[in-house]
């Protein structure tokens, strides 16, 4: 804090040169009083009691009750270090405030649903989410057993299909390809790429049903060799397999023998892929499966 200063107009002048002091009565009487007996009593004159004017700058101060410097640079350097010590403390006060506020928000129990949600059955994945795994899936490295020769096969199929989009024999035999190395995903987008330049197929549209069949997705299958004996009613393959996603698959015993059957009265010694008899197989119709 800085000293209060009296304005000027405030202070007593010195008399000037010449002019005899004037002083109190009261001043007069103390010079007297700390006059030995044996002086002479002198008048009161400037000379013997300074003039209240004259006062000596360090007792002006100290009757203003001023405070010296060393006090005030002692005062300064307290203030400097406590701003220095609060200046470190509130950041980390500060930081703990917002521990515990995160703390005490993850403690609370979150929102409970409302009673619409609650009964709300969840929904259905997104068609570019089904189509990312699929992508995903399509992608996947071939098997391991897979020869060499069939991976050169496909690599060339690729790049004969990537310069010419429009190849239906192209991508037929890429279908192909993927149908010999279990890729049943990469086969039937190979299949529909054909189909959807020449459609109605009924031997890409067997081989496109047992590729559905082999990823799990029956009832695409299903409708795949439906597709196929409308367009050729004497398809034996489509027939055959749709006998046994019916027995194998779904169980449906009866639906199974009858298109076995059917097969049977078109062709009586048609046999399945492996040489068993249709006959022993449609018996197994009549009997529940192990």
């Amino acid at each position: 804090m800085s000293r209060s200063k009296r304005k000027s107009s405030e202070r007593r002048k010195a008399p000037s040169a010449g002019t005899p002091a004037v002083v109190s009565p009261a001043v007069c009487n103390e010079a007297a009083s700390l006059t030995p007996d044996n002086a002479t009593d002198a008048p009161c004159n400037s000379a013997s009691l300074p003039l209240p004017g004259d006062i000596p700058p360090s007792a002006a101060a100290n009757r203003r009750g001023g405070v010296s410097g060393l006090t005030c640079a002692l005062c300064c350097g307290i203030c400097l270090l406590g701003g220095m010590f609060l200046g470190n403390l509130l950041p980390h006060a500060l930081d703990r405030q917002e521990d515990a506020a995160s703390r005490t928000v993850a403690s609370q129990p979150a929102p409970a649903a409302s009673k619409a949600d609650a009964g709300a059955p969840p929904s259905d994945p997104a068609p570019a989410a089904v189509a990312a795994v699929q992508e995903k899936a399509m992608q996947a490295a071939p098997p391991v057993n897979a020869s060499r020769e069939a991976l050169e096969h496909i690599g060339h199929l690729e790049k004969r299909l990537a310069a010419n989009p429009q190849d239906v024999d192209g991508w037929t035999e890429l279908g192909n390809a993927y149908f010999d190395t279990h890729q049943p995903l990469k086969a039937i987008n190979a299949y529909e790429r054909s189909l959807a330049l020449r459609p109605g197929d009924p031997n890409v549209l067997t081989d496109l049903g047992i590729m559905y069949r082999e990823s799990g997705q029956l009832g695409q299958a299903l409708e795949c060799f439906d597709r196929a004996m409308r367009a050729d009613p004497a398809h034996e393959n489509a027939r055959f397999n749709k006998g046994v996603i019916l027995l194998f698959d779904l169980h449906q015993h009866a639906e199974a023998k009858a298109v076995w059957q059917e097969l049977l009265r078109m062709n009586p010694r048609a046999t399945a892929p492996d040489g068993t008899a249709l006959r022993t197989l449609i018996e197994q119709c009549d009997k529940p499966l192990p």
